[in-house]
């Protein structure tokens, strides 16, 4: 009997040694194949025919042993791939598992500083917003302060405004009274100038003063002495009642004719000069007015 020769030489290593998936279904099967062919070779019955020659038989044998040292070879040599195989595939799941699990400690460490984070942002928030309470109940209490003072401001200042009313109203009286009393000083004096320019020793001394001049001149002459006479009197009188604090000295011709009439004559007059002042559009214009 002939034995059958067995395919020594199965595919049982791929090409591309890699750790993935079809590799390693690859090397599974070549080894399935080498161990069904192996168990068909010894399942087989080797009858030797006396007829044969007996060097023939035991070389058919001896080339049955090699094809069993050889599919054994290629059975241990597929183990060792696939051993290899597993190994490089366990070693990269170890290396993939080692990174997972760093950047898992990485991301619980980024998450506990992340959450540390916030809660600092809730606090600060929280001692911001309690600041802003606090800023807005000072400037509540500021702002109440203020009004309060305004209004006590207001008080003393309608109060101050009634005083210095009362207050002008009584030095306008007090004036009026020393303006009334002036006015009567300054009567008396003028009566006494007037009573003394009559007399006939000034009159006396006057006549003998204009007695040298022309007839036709005599007469002014004697009106301006009489004049200069007057202002002279008057004046001195006047300073002499005022150094005796008879005469109050707020009296004047314009004070007096203001209590008569009710007219600022010093004010009209200020009023005249300005508008005399002033260029001829722009007095027409305002004398318009």
């Amino acid at each position: 009997m002939e034995l059958t020769p067995i395919n020594a030489e199965p595919e049982l290593v791929p090409k591309d040694l890699t750790t993935s998936n079809n590799s390693i279904q690859q090397l599974l099967d070549s080894t399935q194949m080498i161990s069904h062919q192996l168990s068909q070779f010894l399942s087989t019955t080797v009858q030797i025919n006396p007829q044969e020659d007996l060097v023939t038989q035991l070389s058919s044998i001896f080339r049955h042993q090699q094809q069993i040292n050889q599919l054994q070879y290629s059975v241990s040599t597929a183990n060792y791939m696939a051993n290899i195989a597993n190994f490089t595939r366990t070693k990269k799941l170890e290396g993939i598992i080692l990174r997972g699990q760093q950047e898992i400690i990485t991301l619980s460490k980024t998450i506990t500083n992340l959450r540390a984070t916030i809660q600092n942002l809730d606090m600060d928030v929280e001692a911001q917003r309690q600041e802003a309470q606090r800023l807005n109940s000072v400037l509540k209490d500021t702002q109440n302060v203020l009004n309060n003072a305004i209004i006590q401001y207001r008080k003393e200042l309608d109060e101050q405004k009634r005083v210095l009313d009362s207050t002008a109203e009584k030095l306008d009286k007090l004036s009026q009274t020393r303006i009334k009393t002036d006015f009567l000083v300054d009567s008396g004096i003028l009566f006494g100038c007037i009573l003394l320019l009559r007399n006939s020793l000034t009159m006396t001394a006057v006549d003998s003063l204009s007695s040298f001049l022309p007839k036709k001149n005599r007469k002014y002459v004697e009106r301006l002495i009489q004049l200069v006479t007057f202002i002279a009197l008057f004046t001195r009188l006047r300073k002499f009642l005022l150094a005796l604090g008879i005469h109050g000295g707020v009296g004047t011709v314009f004070s007096y004719l203001k209590a008569v009439t009710g007219l600022d004559i010093g004010k009209s007059i200020d009023n005249v000069n300005e508008f005399m002042k002033l260029p001829p559009r722009d007095f027409d214009r305002k004398l318009l007015k």
